[in-house]
């Protein structure tokens, strides 16, 4: 087991949960959201979002993330969050917690007992690589003016997935921008893809076509809104109408396969504008 929170927060989580390791519980990870990674961190970069994101790469661990805030006051100011509680292997808990949430919350987690959203790991995964290259493009101007910052600066580049020389990687940070990103190239993707204006929400109210369309499909399937507007201005806009879902851009969706897409589009003319290949279209 591993706490990751600082004292005495971290020293009362060990006594407390002594029990719980002695009978298996080696795989559990306990993350503060609030966790200062250093000592130039503040408590509302809410890094322990990155921390939990990676244990729960791993599906091997059980990760519990808990914050001092609600699951929504938390969403309200890191959105990002809805996609990591897409995880499988990962639940929220607001502090403090008692000490049978904790255990139970395990419990359900090692049974195998929550459903896993893989679209919304990928909203959540594109959320925080467009974060990790603001922070690239905000550093890279101290970097260019210290040899040894430069190092470290390309060392993350290259974690973020940059490739090439270092003219190259600095150019492509520079550079990307989300109309030509087409991060699933080449993949299938399971579930419905709704687009949001003009389908989902037309003269600024739900479509009830689609909602009864939803509906007919089954509440066993995925499904994610795709916009070519900023998921972060559509998702706010998905809040006013009760929505959670995924959403992804379709240009993040450029030269992928999808299930199904629901679009007022003709299905010729959306193929050719976002370079999407849908198995099945139905357009409305």
């Amino acid at each position: 087991m591993e706490i990751i929170f600082e004292s005495p927060v971290k020293e009362a989580l060990q006594r407390a949960l002594t029990p719980l390791v002695e009978n298996g519980a080696d795989d559990l990870y306990l993350v503060c959201a609030e966790y200062k990674s250093s000592e130039s961190s503040l408590r509302t970069d809410f890094n322990g979002l990155n921390t939990a994101k990676e244990y729960a790469d791993d599906p091997k661990k059980i990760v519990i993330l808990m914050s001092f805030m609600s699951k929504q006051g938390l969403l309200s100011i890191r959105p990002e969050l809805a996609g990591l509680l897409c995880y499988k292997n990962l639940a929220f808990l607001q502090l403090p917690p008692q000490l049978v949430q904790i255990v139970t919350t395990y419990q359900m987690l090692k049974k195998g007992e929550k459903k896993e959203s893989t679209l919304g790991k990928f909203a959540f995964e594109i959320e925080m690589f467009e974060r990790e290259v603001s922070i690239l493009r905000h550093d890279l101007h101290y970097a260019e003016a210290d040899p040894e910052r430069m190092v470290l600066w390309l060392d993350r580049a290259q974690k973020a997935g940059f490739t090439g020389t270092e003219k190259e990687i600095i150019e492509k940070v520079r550079n990307w921008e989300r109309k030509t990103a087409g991060r699933f190239e080449g993949k299938y993707l399971e579930g419905v893809f709704i687009d949001f204006q003009g389908t989902l929400v037309v003269d600024g109210k739900i479509n009830q076509k689609i909602q009864k369309k939803i509906e007919e499909l089954g509440s066993d399937k995925q499904f994610c809104i795709i916009s070519d507007s900023d998921p972060k201005n559509v998702q706010t806009k998905l809040k006013g109408f009760g929505f959670t879902c995924p959403i992804l851009s379709k240009f993040d969706l450029k030269g992928a396969e999808l299930e199904v897409v629901i679009d007022d589009f003709p299905e010729e003319k959306f193929r050719k504008e976002y370079g999407i290949i849908p198995k099945k279209y139905i357009q409305v």
